[in-house]
């Protein structure tokens, strides 16, 4: 992300005063919201103002994909939790079927579990 942002700095820093103006002022105040986030905002100004070309945006995409080319797998499941419980539990069960799949009881009792030793540990040490 870094990479792509100063990239993305460098081009802007090359526009013309009055367009670098208005696109950083209207950064300023800019709410991103999944999928319209800053970054759409700037490649589209940047396409608007032909400082890019549809080919030097997707080179720009290319490269940001190749430099994480895990991504998509955190994208498909839509939040980190998603992808533990969907991704990851069956990655791990293909690995160790044996494991079993945590229940609500399971999860509270070694949450329990984990109070009474933090708590008896806390009494032996007073």
């Amino acid at each position: 992300m870094e990479i792509l942002k100063k990239n993305l700095e460098k081009l802007i820093d090359h526009l013309p005063v009055d367009d670098k103006e208005k696109l950083r002022s209207r950064l300023k105040e800019l709410m991103s919201v999944y999928p319209f986030n800053e970054y759409e905002y700037i490649i589209s100004n940047l396409l608007g103002v032909n400082k890019i070309t549809l080919e030097d945006y997707l080179k720009i995409r290319e490269e940001y994909l190749a430099r994480n080319e895990y991504l998509h797998i955190y994208e498909k499941y839509g939040s980190p939790t998603a992808f533990g419980i969907t991704w990851a539990q069956s990655h791990v069960h293909a690995i160790v079927p044996e494991m079993k799949k945590p229940t609500k009881k399971s999860v509270l009792i070694l949450i329990m579990s984990m109070i009474f030793a933090i708590n008896t540990k806390e009494i032996i040490l007073e």
